[in-house]
């Protein structure tokens, strides 16, 4: 292991005092666990969440904050701010919108100079040229976004030079070789095509929209089973979306799961990934599944058409059209050498573009450049 002393890189304090847990907290966990691994970083952390069961799991080291008001945090500031001066932090990296004025505060209340990075994960709606945001963002040294169409967002909303907004896109790392051993959790016979939906079940995930084109769908001599898998948001959504299954008649042939499962063994059963939420911002869902080679579908929305080129490395559908799925499903079951080929140019544009090891490459670049 090289030691941040061995070649004097930075060191990073990670941020977040978000309770939830979604693809903003999870590249949080990873981010910290990588400079961790490198003896670059302390996490700082809310008492609360999941990200208070997963640090110790992971052996980083952290530290919890509790925080009042989140427009004004003096006190939690003075506390930050104490942190960064006996961590020797040079570099303070946050994650969630709530936490700006935090670490702004805590970066103006430290004896030593601090660089402020932001890494961005959900679209900017508004204009932010203000009197209150130009004093938010002249404390931020480097906007991360996600995406290309989130980086077009910040330079026309935010009041920050083009130069200090970076677009960087998140890396998976190499997909572990998990042997398709058990494939029991689809319904249906073991020789059918599986389709895999992971992701939280509610409204905005679009679970509804695969149960809508599973029932369009007519198979002919094609066999096949959807599995819809995740942590359940909205309790009420989830049992509607059991008793749709139940009284349509799809029991044999749709499963859904509620809660955290390990996706890689569900992967690799899979024959067919597929993504219907309405504006993804970015999909790290197809990622996974596209480094696993596995043929994709997504939406025609938000970051994924930034990750899908259709019908070269996957197919796009048109957000929230069921008849647009089943068409696109069909094509995928129907033929074979097509998923395949898809599959094989999905894997190798994703191997390319989103490995983690290039990604974090890219992010201790960006890092060292504000420090020199």
């Amino acid at each position: 292991m090289t030691s941040k002393t061995d070649i004097n890189q930075p060191m990073v304090l990670e941020l977040c005092l978000s309770d939830g847990y979604g693809g903003l907290e999870l590249y949080m966990l990873k981010t910290s666990l990588w400079y961790a691994r490198q003896d670059q970083c302390v996490a700082v952390i809310s008492q609360r969440g999941i990200l208070a069961e997963k640090m110790p799991q992971a052996n980083i080291p952290f530290l919890t904050l509790s925080i009042r008001n989140h427009l004004f945090p003096w006190f939690a500031a003075r506390e930050l701010a104490r942190i960064i001066n006996e961590k020797k932090i040079d570099i303070m990296h946050i994650h969630w919108a709530k936490d700006l004025n935090l670490a702004i505060l805590a970066k103006r209340m430290a004896s030593r100079p601090v660089k402020l990075v932001y890494t961005r994960q959900m679209e900017i709606s508004r204009d932010k040229h203000d009197l209150y945001h130009n004093w938010q963002y002249r404390h931020v040294d480097l906007y991360i976004t996600i995406t290309q169409k989130l980086r077009d967002q910040a330079l026309q909303f935010l009041p920050l030079p083009a130069m200090a907004i970076v677009n960087l896109y998140h890396g998976v790392a190499t997909p572990e070789k998990v042997p398709k051993k058990d494939c029991n959790a689809w319904p249906g016979n073991n020789d059918s095509i599986r389709i895999l939906l992971l992701g939280r079940i509610e409204m905005a995930k679009g679970q509804h929209i695969l149960v809508d084109a599973m029932q369009r769908m007519n198979w002919k001599d094609v066999k096949v089973s959807a599995l819809i898998a995740g942590p359940v948001m909205d309790q009420k959504y989830f049992d509607n979306l059991v008793n749709e299954v139940n009284t349509t008649g799809l029991s044999t042939r749709v499963k859904l799961i509620g809660g955290f499962v390990d996706p890689e063994p569900l992967r690799s059963c899979a024959d067919i990934v597929v993504l219907t939420t309405y504006a993804e911002t970015f999909g790290l869902v197809l990622i996974e599944a596209m480094r696993s080679n596995i043929a994709v579908i997504g939406t025609n929305a938000g970051g994924v058409p930034e990750i899908i080129e259709h019908g070269k490395t996957g197919l796009l559908f048109e957000p929230g059209d069921a008849e647009d799925l089943a068409n696109k499903l069909i094509e995928l079951c129907e033929d074979e050498n097509y998923r395949s080929k898809l599959a094989a140019a999905g894997k190798k544009y994703a191997d390319d573009h989103f490995d983690e090891g290039n990604h974090f490459k890219k992010l201790s670049e960006l890092f060292s450049q504000l420090m020199y």
